[in-house]
C-alpha cells in the first residue's frame, strides 16, 4: 500500500519541476546549478553510485554512531562522492570525444 503513495508522490514532484522549471530558466545557469545538471546527465549511473552509498552510509551509522552530527557527514560526504563521480563521468565523455575527433598522427620512423 506504501508503494503505490511512493509513486504518486513521485509523480508529483516530477510533474510539479517540468511545469515551473523550464529548459531555459535562469538559475540553470548559474554556477551553483553545474552539479545537479553534470549529476542529471549521468543520472542512471549516479542513482546506483547513491545505492552504494547509502548502504555504506548505513553501515557507518549502525556500526560507529548515530548521532545527528554524524548523520549530517555522511550525507554531505555521500552527495560531495556523487557530484565528484558525475564530474568524473563527464571527464572522461569528453575525453573520448576529444580523442575520436583530433587525427591521430603517425611518426615515420627514420629509416637508415
Amino acid at each position: 500500500v506504501l508503494a503505490p503513495l511512493r509513486l504518486v508522490n513521485f509523480l508529483v514532484l516530477a510533474g510539479a519541476l517540468v511545469h515551473f522549471v523550464k529548459p531555459d530558466n535562469r538559475f540553470l545557469r548559474w554556477r551553483a546549478a553545474r552539479p545537479l545538471i553534470i549529476c542529471g546527465k549521468h543520472s542512471l549511473y549516479i542513482f546506483c553510485f547513491g545505492i552504494l552509498l547509502s548502504v555504506l552510509g548505513h553501515f557507518v551509522l549502525a556500526e560507529i554512531y548515530h548521532g545527528l552530527a554524524m548523520q549530517a557527514v555522511v550525507n554531505i560526504v555521500g552527495i560531495a562522492l556523487m557530484i565528484g563521480a558525475a564530474y568524473l563521468l563527464e571527464w572522461f565523455k569528453m575525453a573520448g570525444r576529444r580523442s575520436r575527433s583530433a587525427p591521430v598522427a603517425l611518426s615515420a620512423a627514420p629509416s637508415e
